[in-house]
């Protein structure tokens, strides 16, 4: 990681109630929030839901964004047989190569490095262990693949602060898909 790269964050908002997660936002002065869940819904946890999330995240002056159509570990039109059979063989390479994922990833970093957003940027799925995550294993791993100038870390559930991933974090994974 290059000093002055701007940090990609990423949250899974677990089993937190509202006040909690909203601390831990403002423990990392998030101040733009992108829902990479495919489905932004929530029965357990409604606040968690796309819309309430989103006006709850306005009432406390945090952006939300929705790129999960494009960012999801499930997105639209992929059948729950396909994703399994590919996601087992494949390790989520079959998600990075859709186009939508490509150009969601533009959106999302051109965001970013926006001049004139505000604060840390964070994308939240539901997960609260990242290593259990698309956000990990598809978003982070494609920008450290890339070799975007941007650092990675994820927020775990107690709010520490994980360490800017690097792409030996996932040297075992594209070793696997070489030769598994």
């Amino acid at each position: 990681m290059e000093e002055g790269w701007p940090t990609l964050y990423t949250i899974g908002h677990s089993n937190h109630d509202w006040g909690t997660f909203l601390a831990l936002l403002r423990r990392h002065d998030i101040q733009t929030l992108v829902d990479v869940r495919s489905q932004p819904y929530s029965r357990r946890f409604p606040h968690f839901s796309g819309r309430e999330l989103s006006q709850r995240l306005t009432d406390a002056g945090i952006d939300y964004e929705f790129y999960g159509a494009a960012l999801g570990g499930r997105p639209p039109g992929v059948s729950a047989a396909w994703l399994a059979e590919e996601v087992r063989t494949r390790s989520y390479e079959a998600l990075m190569e859709r186009d939508e994922f490509g150009e969601g990833m533009a959106r999302l970093l051109a965001l970013l490095r926006s001049p004139h957003r505000a604060g840390a940027l964070a994308v939240l799925c539901s997960e609260g262990d990242p290593l259990d995550c698309h956000r990990h294993h598809l978003i982070a791993r494609y920008v450290l693949r890339e070799g975007f100038a941007v650092a990675v870390r994820h927020i775990a559930r107690d709010g520490a602060l994980g360490r800017p991933l690097t792409r030996e974090d996932f040297a075992i994974i594209e070793q696997k898909g070489l030769f598994g």
